[in-house]
């Protein structure tokens, strides 16, 4: 990360390039730092997007201390990057997080991920090929400690007796030891697929009859969160079947599938078969639901044009330098 920082900061312009906007994203903070300087240097406008909240999003799963030495050193760049951008672009909702910080709210717009609607319609041929003589609920994506899939598991032993295969596809560092788990535990309807290129996602989940995603149980959530997967998921018209409590509840928002805000596993097996023995146009209808809702409100092409706009307030109409 630091040497990153350091490549940003020492890069230097063409002097007939200087820039007049530099809009940075923030995969860490030394990233966002590294451009921050640069802005001050070319004394340019800085327009920061914010990803994730660092150092708030490591304090809520644990893996640093909250009002630690570390906790505290990065919330000073935090607040540094945030009172020193002349805009910042929340691609969650974190307005609430950041006004307590004591930043402008004026100074924040919403401009969420979305997905390429164009690009997912396109047909690509299939790497996997799900068991159609099964109800096919899946999840793809990383398998890490924030993407909760443990739950799935759980799930699936609860509803072994059904015709349920759950399918998950992606890598991350807990893969092992959930599918060591699956086998130690002998669950035969849950399988485990490796990573496919992004293209041919929307092959598998168009193959489904319905997709899951959880998340973890915790606070941070509370000032807002949107998931990649979910406009995939919305844009694939396949029912959602959603496990935590987050806001807003955009399932219930857009009516495409189930919500489990209860944290009860339960709950979310109640859930699971009722989407199961939910007749098939009302299962086609809860996925129409979904795609409308992508398609109104995060086709990457109508967001672009909310960026576009953004810099032509910055930057007053002119043509520049981004």
């Amino acid at each position: 990360m630091l040497i990153f920082m350091l490549k940003i900061i020492f890069f230097k312009f063409p002097k007939k390039e200087k820039p007049d906007l530099i809009y940075a994203s923030s995969p860490h903070l030394f990233a966002a730092l590294g451009a921050l300087i640069q802005a001050k240097r070319n004394k340019c406008k800085f327009v920061l997007e914010v990803r994730d909240l660092w150092p708030e999003t490591f304090v809520q799963i644990g893996v640093i201390k909250r009002n630690g030495i570390i906790h505290k050193f990065f919330l000073i760049i935090e607040k540094y990057l945030y009172k020193n951008a002349d805009k910042i672009v929340n691609l969650d909702p974190f307005f609430d997080y950041m006004v307590n910080l004591g930043i402008s709210r004026e100074k924040m717009i919403f401009l969420s991920n979305g997905v390429d609607l164009e690009e997912f319609d396109k047909k690509q041929n299939l790497e996997i090929n799900l068991d159609k003589s099964k109800f096919n609920i899946t999840y793809t994506g990383a398998i890490g400690i924030a993407n909760n899939l443990e739950p799935i598991i759980d799930l699936a032993k609860l509803v072994s007796d059904k015709n349920i295969m759950f399918n998950i596809v992606g890598y991350g560092p807990l893969k092992k030891s959930l599918a060591e788990r699956v086998e130690n535990e002998n669950i035969k309807n849950i399988k485990f697929y490796d990573p496919i290129e992004k293209d041919k996602v929307p092959e598998v989940l168009r193959q489904s009859d319905a997709l899951i995603l959880s998340v973890l149980p915790i606070d941070l959530y509370q000032y807002g969160a949107s998931f990649n997967k979910l406009f995939e998921y919305w844009a694939s018209s396949k029912p959602i079947l959603f496990f935590g409590n987050i806001k807003p509840d955009y399932i219930k928002e857009s009516n495409s599938g189930i919500s489990v805000t209860t944290n009860s596993i339960d709950d979310l097996k109640n859930a699971c078969l009722d989407l199961y023995n939910m007749s098939e146009v009302d299962r086609l209808e809860l996925g129409k639901n979904g795609r409308k809702y992508v398609e109104d409100n995060f086709d990457w092409k109508n967001l672009v044009n909310k960026v576009d706009k953004v810099f032509d307030e910055l930057l007053q109409g002119e043509i520049k330098n981004v």
